[in-house]
């Protein structure tokens, strides 16, 4: 499996955590500094972790995220943890990858994606009184995750646009080995979800970002299959970045993109605002010969 990189940026404060995937069952957070390109190399985990199901504090200082090794005394859990490191503060036992994880509605109150009868945790763990925790599974499809992507979408500035139409491939699963070859996702999304992000640079410039949702749990890929665009106000398209793991806006206009376990910076034309120049592209930094290494959290990153 090719190294791909999922990135969630703190609300707050001019840092992200990357998620690095690859192989498929290796991952590693790297927390990265926005303001002078650095990083901070955290800990790998030997499994699956969900990164559609992740979020970050605004202070950027506590990761919640839905993991899953599907043996042992718990087989899949959502955890919190600081930052790069994996290790949990707090930990909420799943039996299934059907909802978890979870969204920070600010520093100190947890939306949970659980059911109430999944939160309790193992007598090891406990949470300040400070932190509210609140589980949202009620009554809702957790498949879909309605409720925690329409908050993460919210906070981070994307807009739908258009929604698709989802159907589910019942190769993905089935007993008959030739159908499973030829379904390459769970489920397909066609026409795709279409989300829009703009950044404004005055009242007469701005260029938009559309994100297509094409499927979902790609076989040996990503969790989303995305496509990403950049449009001009009247959506004429100026850049396809094709199906990059993650791109967004930084605070100057200037476009953030990964593909292939690489992260670019692409500046925007100060002058004309809205042309971006793809062969412009600058690396920031190249994850892809990171080879997994087990270590354990300093004691400042297990206490709350």
């Amino acid at each position: 499996m090719a190294t791909r990189l999922s990135i969630i940026m703190a609300a707050k404060a001019d840092c992200g955590v990357i998620l690095r995937r690859g192989p498929t069952n290796q991952v590693q957070l790297i927390k990265w500094n926005t303001l002078n390109d650095t990083f901070e190399y955290g800990q790998w985990f030997k499994g699956r972790i969900y990164e559609d199901k992740c979020d970050l504090s605004p202070s950027g200082n506590r990761f919640i995220y839905l993991a899953s090794k599907h043996k042992g005394k718990y087989e899949t859990w959502t955890a919190v943890s600081r930052p790069p490191y994996l290790t949990a503060l707090a930990f909420w036992p799943k039996s299934d990858t059907f909802g978890g994880g979870g969204v920070f509605k600010d520093e100190d109150t947890i939306l949970l994606n659980h059911y109430e009868k999944e939160t309790i945790m193992p007598p090891e763990f406990h949470i300040p009184k400070k932190i509210k925790v609140i589980p949202v599974g009620k009554g809702l499809n957790l498949n879909y995750n309605e409720q925690i992507d329409k908050i993460k979408s919210e906070k981070s500035g994307w807009k739908l646009f258009s929604e698709g139409k989802v159907t589910e491939d019942p190769g993905y699963y089935s007993v008959n080995k030739e159908k499973q070859k030829n379904a390459k996702m769970w489920w397909i999304v066609d026409p795709p979800h279409v989300f829009t992000k703009e950044f404004r640079f005055s009242e007469k410039a701005a260029v938009i970002m559309e994100y297509q949702i094409k499927g979902y749990h790609v076989r040996n890929g990503p969790s989303v299959l995305g496509n990403y665009l950049i449009k001009n106000t009247g959506m004429d398209i100026n850049i396809d970045l094709g199906e990059a793991d993650w791109a967004d806006w930084d605070k100057n206009g200037n476009l953030l993109y990964s593909k292939e376990g690489k992260l670019f910076r692409l500046k925007q034309d100060m002058k004309l605002k809205e042309i971006y120049d793809i062969d412009k592209s600058v690396m920031i930094a190249d994850f892809s010969g990171l080879k997994f290494k087990s270590f354990a959290a300093p004691i400042e990153a297990i206490r709350w």
